[in-house]
């Protein structure tokens, strides 16, 4: 099954829910953030806050292709459902996971009878 990256991309919502009532911001910057541990480039971050001062945020690098932005979305994605579930997902297991995001679709796709 071949993927329409960038349409995909084109459908990442401002906002998306990672449990009942509760969002988190959807955001595009121009920056880059470096991961302290790799000291590598990373294109998405997702910002919980403990306090209720703003909303939290899933914010995405702008300048990246379709399927390099949908992954990224989807690995920040996996960061705020592990920690608002309290599953204590590893770096290793969010990227692990975000491998399989295609299959996931392709399941989605399936279920729901448009998968051509």
């Amino acid at each position: 099954m071949r993927l329409n990256w960038k349409r995909l991309k084109s459908l990442i919502p401002n906002r998306v829910r990672v449990k009942a009532r509760y969002y988190y911001e959807v955001l595009w910057s121009d920056e880059f953030w470096f991961d302290s541990k790799t000291n590598k480039k990373t294109y998405g971050i997702t910002r919980t806050y403990s306090e209720k001062e703003s909303p939290d945020q899933i914010i995405l690098n702008q300048n990246q292709g379709g399927k390099e932005t949908v992954l990224t979305y989807w690995h920040e994605f996996l960061h705020a459902v592990s920690e608002h579930y309290d599953v204590k997902l590893t770096e290793t297991q969010v990227r692990k996971l975000e491998k399989a995001l295609p299959y996931f679709i392709e399941f989605v796709l399936t279920i729901t009878g448009k998968k051509k």
